[in-house]
Formats: C-alpha cells, structure tokens, sequence
C-alpha cells in the first residue's frame, strides 16, 4: 500500500468535507479527487520559480507545458500515488535549485519537506536519491577537477589539443568509471537478496532479521536524537558565551571558487542552522505521519524505515507487468509529442550551451 501520505490527507480531505456539507458524507467521486487535482495544480506553477535558469518565457513554456500534458492531466485526478510523487519530486529540484543560487533557508526546509513527503507516500523515492544523488556526485568530483590545472602547466609545444585545461573531465570519468562498478555491483547483489527474500523457505529468517532492525532502531533513533541536540546545544552555548567564527572566507571556505564551484561552496558555506532546522522538518514529517499522529510510536519508525526498503526489495523479484526495456520508449510518443519534441530541442541546446541544472534535467530524462 506504499506510504501513509494518501491515506492520512485524503482522510483530512473527507474531514473538512463533512464539515462543510459536501454530499455522501464527504465521501464521492469528487473529493477523493481533492488531493491529487491541487497538487497536479502546484506542478504546474513549479517552473516559475526556476525562471531565473530557464528564463522568463522558457518557465512559462513549461508551466504551459505540463498544464497540457495528457499524462498530468489524468494521474491529477487519478487517487493515485504517480501525482503526489511528481509533485514532490519537481519541489525538490526547484527547492534544491533555488537554495543553490538564493542562499536562503526557507529553500533548503522546503527541499526537505519535499523529500520526507515523497518517501512517505513511495518506495520510488529510493530511484529519486539515487538519480539525484549520482549527479550531484558528479557535480562534486568535476567541481574538485577544476581546482587542477593541466594544460597551463605544460609548454605550448607540449600540450596536445585534446589535453583537458583542469583535471574536471578526467575526475569526471572516472567518478563515472567508479560509480558504473559499485551500480554492477549493488544492482547483483540486490537481485541475490530479493531472490532469498521472496523464496518461501525463507521468508519466515527474512521477516525475523527485519523485525530485529525494526526494533533496534527504535532503540538507537532516540540516542540519535540526543546527540544531536547535545551539539546544537554546545554551538549555542558557545554562541551566547561571545563566541562567533572568524569573519570572512578560511581554511576549506577559502580553497572554493563561488563562481566555478557553486555547489562546493553552497556545502562548506552552509550555515549550521539551515542543516540543523532542515533535518527537524524532515525527521518531524516523517514521524507525525509514519507513527499515526504518534498514536503508534514504537512501529511506526521501524516500519517507516525498513519495512518500505523491505516491500521495495521484494518488489525486484515481482516484475510486475514485464515490459521490455524499451516499453516507455514507445508509449510515451504516443501521449505526449509535444513534450518529446521539446525535450529534443532541449537535449540539444543543453549540448550547445550547457549550464547545471540544464545538464541535470537531460540526465534525469534519460
């Protein structure tokens, strides 16, 4: 049944409904609908909060875009899971891609109510960090690359044309090279594991050692807590007592171009309070909904943890439907031409004039 967020809001929907005098009690056709129709809604306004890399036209080309799009305008009023996790995910990007560039904290908590909401309602949320993540991974290792010169240290005579000017493509490759084996090597291992974990003989082991970490994390996830707010607390302290950092860019802060390095310097810059209240809006959201309004504490972490990884392994073995690899590759065109045509355009002026977040849009499409 995926995560508690459909059921605890379209619950709150049929509430507010009642209240108001709706028909049947609140419960019809049209209600259950609620939640999916505003958030189809909200995913349509996204794009204007990314007009500063896109443009003024290019972001309300895609609000119009997405406003027409035979697929959003069916899962929007579809009782589904598919629009809540497009919802969430584009409030991710533009949250993430907001921060990057304005600083400000209310970016960074709205990325992370995003992100604790798309993994209450989802397992797919484990594609999204691992999408996301191996790009920002890559951001990273060509950001490290830059701070190398190769080319300026050789003689003109010396110095092949194809001889990169820093080590960013070279990291770059082999960022890739790295992440390529350990994907190998993970994607295998998870297929063993879903095999033992669906095979009936050992159902009954595998359900034991999940309700072992069930409980142990119960166990530790307060300790957790604890020291973290021991630090929080120590930093405040110290703040109250005078103390202040050095003003000014120091140590790592210093070795990071802002211009050429806008994703290293958003992370060594980060003031400790946008990460600290980040992680409370995420932690917060996750344990109001996973625990039932903390009626069911004590299962509700262990099960919002590791019984959606759990449900999300067995699922590898399932298949369900048995498409081809290329199935999307042929549905799609058929719904969305417009889209398609657009995001060839796309591909292809991203390649001409490549900035982050277009690259990042062409490796999340393909």
């Amino acid at each position: 049944m995926h995560g508690p967020f459909q059921f605890h809001f379209i619950a709150l929907v049929y509430k507010i409904s009642q209240l108001v005098g709706a028909p049947d009690n609140g419960v019809n056709t049209t209600t259950v609908r609620i939640l999916a129709a505003t958030l189809g809604t909200i995913i349509v306004c996204l794009p204007y909060f990314l007009r500063d890399y896109l443009g003024k036209w290019g972001a309300w080309l895609a609000c119009f875009l997405l406003a027409v799009s035979p697929s959003m305008v069916y899962f929007s009023r579809f009782a589904r899971e598919d629009i809540y996790m497009a919802c969430f995910t584009l409030l991710l990007v533009v949250s993430v891609a907001r921060y990057i560039r304005d600083r400000k904290m209310r970016w960074l908590l709205l990325a992370a109510l995003a992100l604790s909401l798309s993994y209450a309602t989802k397992e797919a949320t484990f594609l999204t960090v691992a999408v996301f993540g191996s790009f920002f991974g890559a951001l990273v290792a060509w950001e490290l690359g830059l701070r190398r010169p190769i080319r300026s240290r050789l003689s003109r005579e010396d110095a092949p044309w194809y001889v990169p000017r820093t080590a960013a493509p070279i990291a770059l490759a082999v960022y890739f090279i790295v992440l390529g084996l350990v994907a190998k090597f993970f994607f295998g291992w998870l297929k063993a594991l879903s095999i033992y974990v669906t095979d009936p003989k050992n159902t009954s082991t595998a359900d034991l050692f999940v309700q072992g970490l069930k409980d142990r994390t119960v166990e530790i996830v307060p300790w957790i807590g604890i020291i973290l707010g021991c630090y929080v607390l120590f930093i405040l302290g110290r703040e109250m007592f005078g103390y202040s950092p050095p003003s000014g860019r120091r140590g790592l802060m210093a070795k990071v171009d802002p211009e050429r390095q806008p994703v290293l310097d958003t992370i060594v810059t980060m003031p400790w309070t946008h990460w600290f209240f980040a992680v409370l809006v995420g932690w917060t959201i996750f344990l109001v909904l996973f625990t039932v309004l903390f009626t069911n504490i004590k299962n509700g972490i262990g099960d919002g943890i590791w019984q959606g990884l759990y449900y999300w392994i067995q699922q590898q073995q399932v298949a369900r439907g048995g498409q081809p690899w290329y199935y999307y590759l042929l549905l799609i065109p058929l719904y969305e031409q417009i889209g398609v045509v657009f995001g060839f355009i796309g591909v292809v002026r991203c390649l001409i004039r490549p900035t982050r977040l277009r690259l990042f849009l062409v490796y999340w499409f393909i």
